[in-house]
């Protein structure tokens, strides 16, 4: 039960953070974001709310109340999204560069932020199912 309530939290920080940014990726520009704001530091710090949630969310899957179809896939495509993410921002504090995330080309930042939005709203619409 606990686990979802975790799920929840770090979920909601990591997508914000996310959301923030991709967003000044966006508003910035590549050039300055590279250079001044995704470090490798940003980078390792922002793995470990992602690493936490993708654990909880393995967690909190027998947790949730009401968990129709169509929340079961978004759930479990979440949660396999954030697995799959973990090492492209961990492979930063080992190579002590973000050249990996320079791979990806700007339209993804705009096709991710509606998504990171609807995201939040998802998680924190999920509701614990009472103990038996």
């Amino acid at each position: 039960m606990k686990s979802l309530i975790y799920f929840k939290i770090f979920s909601t920080i990591t997508f914000c953070l996310g959301f923030i940014l991709h967003l000044a990726y966006i508003v910035l520009g590549r050039k300055y974001f590279f250079n001044n704001l995704l470090t490798t530091k940003v980078d390792a710090v922002l793995s470990i709310p992602i690493l936490l949630t993708a654990i909880f969310s393995y967690f909190s899957l027998r947790s949730i109340k009401n968990f129709q179809k169509w929340k079961q896939v978004v759930f479990i495509l979440l949660s396999l999204y954030l697995t799959i993410s973990i090492p492209l921002h961990v492979k930063s504090w080992f190579s002590d560069n973000v050249s990996q995330i320079k791979a990806f080309p700007k339209y993804y930042s705009y096709f991710i932020l509606p998504i990171m939005g609807l995201l939040i709203a998802f998680v924190n619409s999920l509701e614990i199912k009472k103990r038996l």
